[in-house]
């Protein structure tokens, strides 16, 4: 972080995350291929992957970015989106693109 790579950092992991989930999506697609074929040799089998292929994709690859489209380019950071993003543990969590604050939960001394 003190080089001043940050972005380029979160720009790899997200590559890497997108890949790695790729990798599950498939997995868990050619178990499902492998067990549905083994109980009924016909188009079911092909049929019930297509499906939860087209599972995965939509719920981990389409609707996030469907999703990323819809909020406005104001809201977003050169990272992601920013701004207060939810109370975590009774703590309000501040994100900002260079640094994050800490509240202090209301009535704490």
């Amino acid at each position: 972080m003190h080089q001043h790579q940050k972005d380029q950092l979160v720009k790899d992991a997200n590559i890497m995350a997108l890949c790695g989930l790729a990798a599950v999506g498939l997995a868990i697609s050619a178990a499902v291929l492998l067990v549905v074929s083994y109980v009924d040799q016909g188009r079911l089998a092909v049929i019930v992957t297509v499906f939860v292929v087209c599972l995965f994709a939509g719920l981990w690859f389409a609707l996030p970015l469907a999703r990323r489209r819809s909020v406005p380019a104001v809201n977003r950071g050169k990272t992601g989106l920013t701004g207060r993003l939810g109370v975590a543990a009774g703590m309000a969590v501040n994100v900002n693109e260079t640094e994050a604050k800490y509240d202090a939960p209301a009535g704490a001394a």
